[in-house]
């Protein structure tokens, strides 16, 4: 995550990901992203940065080990 902050990202990288939602949408509707002025690149706002966090928590912490106790 530390050089999507520093570099930013292509949107040709954010597509795989997104199928379902362009990067403009999650610009508009959610403020996550923000785009450069006469760019393609995009960089996580402070929201953002905040959401991907409390994901990577709640998988590492909750997700994972809830996976790793259901197996036979």
């Amino acid at each position: 995550m530390t050089l999507i902050n520093i570099r930013g990202i292509h949107r040709a990288e954010l597509v795989p990901f997104m199928r379902q939602i362009s990067p403009a949408s999650i610009m508009r509707q959610f403020g996550l992203l923000e785009k450069v002025v006469h760019g393609y690149r995009y960089y996580l706002t402070r929201l953002g940065r905040s959401t991907i966090t409390a994901a990577c928590r709640i998988t590492e912490q909750t997700i994972i080990p809830a996976l790793a106790h259901a197996t036979p």
